[in-house]
């Protein structure tokens, strides 16, 4: 019993150190507790590097860090950088939005508290769309580092510059970083935040706009509706069609629609970095990437870009982002097919001109206030079939024109349905698609000599008679020893023909 006594008496203590909730030490006896809290003393004061990678656009991590640091430290101190000392801090201006921005510190970065412990972050030549924060400082003072970085990423999540916005991105940078021909300025770098504050007018044919909606407009809007029925969120369409068909404002429309329902939208400015800004839209998830004239990457056969290309398309780390990809092209003919697969580009939406219903829809949208009571769309429509949103809106300029002439300043509710037709005629005369109605010999001869008249008054020739003109003009080289007039000599044609 006395040695069991005695055992107990010569037994070490056990000691566990605690600190901040996590254990730092635990030892067996007075003497190795002490050794054990003098090295770990040691260990905290020794200065250690430290790395970190933020993935997104450089910028917002930019901004994040420097946010975090403020909320962390309050007062962070901006040192002086090259081997003397003699650069001083950098402090910059970044765009956080149209009309926002913010002042951040790009240099060395040391918060009081670190003694003398210091971050940086840079743009490495490896990787110019990521950003790398580096430094040293003491090893004590790691969770404190840990802790800058995590509230970063998390603001990076959560109040992104660029998540839910619209910006446009020109990525040409990468490739002169990565050549060592320039560093990354993040000033001249930075992307353009896009006003899709008010959607344009846009008046498509029913079946092109029918299309839109369905594959790209109608997920945008109601993802869930998508998510909860199994169908993927994500996909690409190719938009091709003649120049002004509707193709950039069906794209900048769909960037309204975007941020309104809290997604990303990225109007890439260079096919050639198609595979940089898809990582950063899906990074950005959920988003709509615009993509013109994308022949230029995916014309011609296959190459190993190509590949590249399609490997994010429809490989394993895109298979749960949601992003749509809208691609630009006037020349379809040129994609090879393999872009075309279901599950990649897979819905080629063609653009065309205004049909008839879509121009009276149009022209009920831009001149409501001045269409008199009983204009017939359905019959002026036809006058504008064929024509692009420009031609139509033209056409609406002749046809104020005509009221002006008819009815003096004020034509609010009296532009009517024939000054319509006829504006949309003039239209088509300039186009060479003048396809009025033949008239006959009489009624032209009877035209010719009222324009005429006109003429050697000195007056403007009215509308109508123009129209006689153009008809001239058009049927001209049928008649027996007659030749069609060049353009823009219907009036002399017109005088030609009243001395006969």
């Amino acid at each position: 019993m006395k040695e069991e006594k005695d055992e107990k008496k010569l037994k070490e203590p056990e000691f566990v150190v605690m600190r901040d909730g996590k254990l730092l030490l635990k030892a067996s006896g007075w003497k190795k507790t002490h050794e054990g809290l003098t090295n770990a003393e040691q260990q905290e004061e020794t200065i250690v590097g430290l790395q970190y990678d933020f993935t997104g656009y450089p910028l917002d991590a930019y901004v994040a860090v420097n946010r975090a640091l403020d909320e962390i430290f309050g007062y962070t101190e901006a040192l002086r950088e090259g081997f003397w000392g003699e650069k001083p801090p950098t402090r910059i201006s970044i765009k956080t939005g149209l009309k926002t921005e913010m002042q951040v510190y790009a240099g060395k970065l040391s918060p009081p508290a670190w003694e003398g412990g210091y971050i940086q972050m840079v743009v490495k030549s490896d990787n110019p769309m990521s950003l790398l924060l580096y430094g040293q400082l003491k090893r004590k003072f790691e969770p404190s580092i840990n802790k800058v970085v995590d509230r970063a990423k998390e603001l990076i999540q959560t109040e992104s510059i660029y998540r839910g916005k619209a910006v446009e991105l020109d990525l040409t940078y990468t490739a002169l970083v990565r050549a060592g021909m320039q560093n990354f300025d993040p000033v001249k770098h930075a992307p353009k935040f896009i006003d899709v504050s008010k959607p344009p007018l846009l008046i498509l044919p029913r079946d092109v706009q029918n299309r839109i909606e369905m594959h790209i407009w109608a997920p945008i809007r109601n993802p869930d509706d998508f998510r909860v029925n199994r169908i993927a969120v994500k996909g690409g369409s190719v938009l091709s069609g003649p120049p002004g068909t509707g193709k950039t404002l069906t794209a900048l429309h769909t960037g309204t629609i975007a941020v309104q329902s809290g997604w990303s939208y990225f109007k890439l400015l260079t096919p050639d970095f198609f595979v940089q800004a898809y990582e950063l839209a899906q990074f950005y998830a959920p988003s709509v990437l615009v993509v013109e004239d994308v022949e230029k990457i995916f014309g011609g056969p296959r190459t190993p870009d190509m590949d590249m290309i399609l490997d994010r398309l429809d490989g394993i780390a895109s298979k749960g982002s949601e992003v749509f990809t809208m691609c630009t092209t006037n020349y379809p003919e040129q994609i090879n097919q393999a872009v075309r697969r279901s599950g990649r580009i897979g819905h080629h939406i063609q653009f065309r001109p205004m049909d008839g219903e879509a121009a009276g829809r149009f022209i009920e949208t831009i001149a409501g206030d001045f269409l008199h009571q009983d204009v017939d769309l359905d019959k002026v429509g036809p006058s504008y079939d064929g024509l692009v949103a420009s031609d139509v809106t033209e056409g609406v300029s002749h046809a104020k024109k005509i009221a002006i002439a008819a009815c003096g300043r004020e034509i609010k509710k009296k532009v009517t349905t024939q000054m319509l037709m006829d504006g949309g005629e003039i239209v088509r005369r300039d186009k060479g698609l003048y396809a009025g109605p033949k008239i006959t010999q009489s009624e032209l001869n009877l035209r010719i000599v009222q324009a005429a008249f006109h003429v050697q008054m000195g007056r403007e020739i009215p509308v109508e008679l123009w129209q006689a003109a153009a008809e001239y003009a058009r049927t001209g080289e049928n008649q027996p020893g007659k030749e069609k007039p060049a353009k823009g000599q219907e009036v002399e044609a017109l005088t030609e023909g009243s001395e006969e």
